[in-house]
């Protein structure tokens, strides 16, 4: 059965809202998602969910969207969310309106063809996996410490690095 009603009666305690299973590549990333599923958190086990999250508890942390097809605004996020992992399949919607004090952003998309100039000055983490970035990115937030991009081909384009950027992998997997 495929999950997708809409998400807005949540209660305002929830903390984590984890839709649908997520799987990482990597060892940090499982680690954090293993802790996330013995905490307190909603569980949507379903790629097909395609409803607005607009209106979410107000105290959320951490928000985890694994969907093909969704595709709505993520411009009314709880401000005390501090940590967002997004995977979808050709998600085209600007990302510029994330919560301010978001610190970790994962984002797991088939195409980027949306800017990424304008995430939360807060961001520490920012970790992309795609198969193309093909949108310039002119302005990584100053404050990241870490930046992690996989791609399975091409080569962002990166006109500039945060001065005090304590990390950066580049996975290029050519075809």
């Amino acid at each position: 059965d495929i999950f997708n009603q809409p998400i807005d009666n949540l209660p305002n305690t929830l903390h984590n809202l984890k839709i649908k299973n997520f799987i990482f590549d990597d060892k940090k990333e499982r680690s954090r998602i293993h802790k996330l599923d013995k905490s307190d958190n909603r569980d949507i086990n379903d790629e097909g969910f395609n409803q607005s999250i607009s209106n979410l508890p107000p105290n959320l942390h951490t928000l985890v969207i694994a969907s093909d097809i969704f595709n709505h605004h993520l411009d009314n996020l709880p401000q005390s969310l501090n940590e967002l992992f997004f995977s979808g399949y050709d998600f085209d919607l600007s990302l510029d309106k994330l919560p301010s004090n978001l610190n970790f952003l994962l984002i797991d998309d088939n195409h980027i063809h949306y800017s990424l100039d304008n995430l939360p000055k807060n961001l520490h983490s920012l970790i992309i996996k795609a198969n193309t970035i093909t949108t310039p990115i002119n302005n990584l937030q100053e404050n990241l410490y870490s930046l992690k991009i996989n791609l399975t081909s091409g080569s962002p384009t990166i006109t500039k690095f945060p001065e005090f950027l304590h990390a950066l992998i580049f996975d290029v997997y050519g075809k």
